[in-house]
Formats: C-alpha cells, structure tokens, sequence
C-alpha cells in the first residue's frame, strides 16, 4: 500500500493562564466537585449518571476532555504531561434532569471554568496508507 500524507483535523489542548469564563447561556452545572484521586487504583469509570448527575472516579484529566468533547485519543494533542499522569475525581449534579448530550455540554464549561481548559481545532498533515483496488475489476486479490 502506497504510504501518503493525509490531512487530519486535531484539537490542541491549551491550558489557559488567564481565567475563561463559560459563557452565561452555556449550561451549567448546579454543584460540581473535582478532586485529585491519589488511590493509585487502576480501574476509574466516567459517565453519565440518572437524575441530571456526572460522575467520573480516577481518570486523567486528557481521557475526561476526550469523553467531554467525543473525540479519539488520536485527536487531541498538546497539554502538560501532568494531565496523563494525574488522576481525578468528579461529582456534579445539575438542578433537573437533563438528557446526555446536555450533560456533556455541561462538563465542556465545567472544565472552561474550573481547569481554565481552551481548546482550538487545527489542521495537520499526517503519514497514513491508501488501500486502491489492484484489478481494474474492482475486487481486491491477486489479478
């Protein structure tokens, strides 16, 4: 398979100095709670829960941006090594319950506000395979 350069969009993972503010429209969560987990367990979970609530227990903070924003590991690039290596714990409850998607929307300013978490989409070109038919037929296999 010939071996070509594929452009890919990726998300680049800033970790603002300056506070950012959610916006005010944005929902919102009604209490939330993040705490470093030190347990040093390996199992950790993340996800919706009933009731309007999220939960995650001892995960990265880059696998919580990942499941917040539905991207592929392979999508998000950049940040700090501490956000691999560190681990955390997040309890939040909104004041009613809410659909799934609304939830993540939610966890997306939790982390604009509490983390100061920017991110921006970028273009980049990277090495990939092209798999191309052989025959003129179509299938694929020797000819």
């Amino acid at each position: 398979m010939p071996r070509t350069p594929i452009a890919a969009a990726a998300l680049v993972m800033l970790l603002a100095s300056a506070r950012f503010h959610a916006q005010a429209d944005a929902p919102q969560f009604e209490v939330a709670s993040i705490r470093r987990n030190t347990s040093g367990d390996p199992e950790g979970s993340i996800g919706p829960q009933p009731g309007g609530r999220f939960h995650a227990r001892n995960v990265s903070l880059r696998f919580i941006i990942q499941v917040a924003h539905d991207l592929p590991s392979f999508r998000l690039t950049g940040g700090p090594g501490w956000i691999d290596q560190e681990h955390y714990d997040i309890q939040a409850k909104a004041a009613d319950a809410v659909p799934g998607p609304q939830l993540y929307a939610m966890m997306r300013a939790l982390l604009a506000d509490r983390v100061k978490l920017a991110l921006r989409a970028e273009t980049r070109t990277v090495a990939g395979f092209t798999l191309v038919g052989a025959r003129a037929n179509g299938p694929l296999g020797p000819g």
